[in-house]
C-alpha cells in the first residue's frame, strides 16, 4: 500500500472516530440540558409554592410549605451534583471531539497532499517515458 492510500485509509478512520466522538458529545449535551431543566423545574415549583402561600396564615400550610421547601432544597442540591458531574463529562467529551476533529483535518490534508504528490510523480513518469516529438516546428 503506497503512502497516499495509507493516509487516505487513516483519514477515513479518523473521520469515523470524529463522527463517533461528535455523537457522544451530542448525547452528553442532551443529558446536561436535561439536568439543567430538572433544576429549573425545581426552582419553578418553589416559586409557585411561595406565590400560592403568600398571605396565608394557616399553621398547617406553613408546616407543609416548610417541608416542601426542605425537600425542594435537598432535591435541588442532588440535581446540582448531577449537573456538575454531567458538565464535567460534557467538557471531557468536548475535548475528545475537538481532538478527533483536529486529527481528522490533519490526516485529510496529509492524504490530499500525498495524492497530489502521487499525481505529479505519475505525470513526471509519463513525460519521461514519452518519446520526443520530432515533428514539432522549430
Amino acid at each position: 500500500m503506497n503512502r497516499a492510500r495509507r493516509l487516505a485509509a487513516l483519514a477515513e478512520l479518523a473521520a469515523i472516530r470524529r463522527e463517533a466522538e461528535l455523537a457522544a458529545l451530542s448525547r452528553a449535551s442532551q443529558a446536561r440540558r436535561a439536568a439543567e431543566d430538572r433544576v429549573a423545574e425545581i426552582d419553578a415549583a418553589r416559586g409557585k409554592a411561595r406565590a400560592a402561600l403568600a398571605g396565608e396564615d394557616a399553621p398547617a400550610l406553613a408546616v407543609a410549605a416548610d417541608r416542601f421547601e426542605r425537600w425542594a432544597l435537598a432535591e435541588r442540591a442532588q440535581r446540582n451534583m448531577d449537573l456538575a458531574r454531567l458538565t464535567a463529562e460534557w467538557m471531557d467529551q468536548r475535548a475528545r471531539a475537538a481532538q478527533a476533529h483536529g486529527q481528522n483535518q490533519v490526516l485529510e490534508r496529509l492524504a490530499e497532499r500525498a495524492r497530489a504528490e502521487a499525481r505529479a510523480q505519475a505525470e513526471r513518469r509519463r513525460i519521461a517515458t514519452q518519446p520526443p516529438d520530432l515533428a514539432a516546428p522549430r
